[in-house]
């Protein structure tokens, strides 16, 4: 049997309740990361791109890679 990762807004749920953050802000961020992702159209090229630093701010006189 393969052990999955849990889907991102577990992680994330997961991830606040070790910082003992409250409920309130559990739900502002989840609502927060659910919309963002939404409006990118859950595609990872947008991610892949960042990673890239695509979408980094650029020195005047830098090159695009």
């Amino acid at each position: 049997m393969m052990n999955k990762k849990p889907k991102l807004l577990t992680q994330l749920r997961n991830e606040i309740r070790t910082l003992g953050y409250s409920w309130n802000t559990e739900k502002t961020y989840v609502h927060w990361v659910r919309d963002y992702v939404i409006f990118h159209n859950k595609t990872a090229s947008f991610y892949a791109r960042a990673g890239r630093g695509e979408y980094l701010p650029q020195s005047p006189g830098q090159s695009q890679p």
